[in-house]
């Protein structure tokens, strides 16, 4: 090992000898570094440029016209966007005032209100619909008929009270069956 560390290099030819030592000797500072960076991208900004068919003096106005190019494209991707979402939102007020005024003629037509829901969805909209679309509620009330027709177990069912059954109390002042009467409760109330 120790030989190896004595040894010395074979002899270059002179023209390699000095370009190593120019290479070696040859430092740059910050300025020279940042100088050299800002020149070889200018060339590559101007090779660039002769690609696109510009000079260097049509730079700016390059980039004015793409900034204004791409402002332009984003204002109208934003307003059809926007479009397409107040056209979702509408649409989706749209069945749902036809789906509660669905609802609405089925409790006046005496669905069961715990059917409602249900029955609702038993209702063809495509008919409740008229020539140009729009939601029609006679078209609907009619469709509501056929679904009660061929379901007739939707409807609430009728409650009859028996004859004679008394609701509330009675204010005539007679006593039976050992009710007592308001009037007669309070007088006894009175006295005591």
């Amino acid at each position: 090992m120790a030989d190896e560390t004595n040894a010395t290099p074979a002899p270059a030819p002179e023209g390699a000898q000095q370009t190593e030592q120019q290479a070696a000797a040859k430092t740059y500072n910050d300025t020279e570094v940042n100088a050299i960076v800002v020149k070889k991208e200018a060339a590559e900004r101007a090779k660039t440029l002769k690609a696109l068919g510009l000079s260097a003096e049509d730079e700016a106005w390059a980039k004015e016209a793409l900034a204004a190019a791409k402002a332009q494209k984003d204002a109208q991707k934003t307003t059809s966007d926007r479009e397409g979402e107040l056209a979702a939102q509408l649409t989706a007020a749209q069945d749902a005032l036809a789906q509660t005024t669905i609802e609405a003629q089925m409790l006046h037509a005496g669905v069961d209100p715990a059917k409602v829901g249900r029955a609702a969805r038993l209702v063809d909209r495509a008919k409740c619909a008229g020539e140009d679309g729009v939601f029609s509620r006679d078209l609907a009330a009619e469709e509501i008929k056929v679904v009660l027709k061929d379901f007739p177990e939707l409807l609430a069912a009728k409650q009859t009270s028996a004859a004679g059954q008394k609701v509330g109390l009675d204010m005539s002042g007679s006593q039976s069956g050992g009710e007592m009467t308001l009037a007669r409760a309070i007088e006894l109330k009175m006295k005591t």
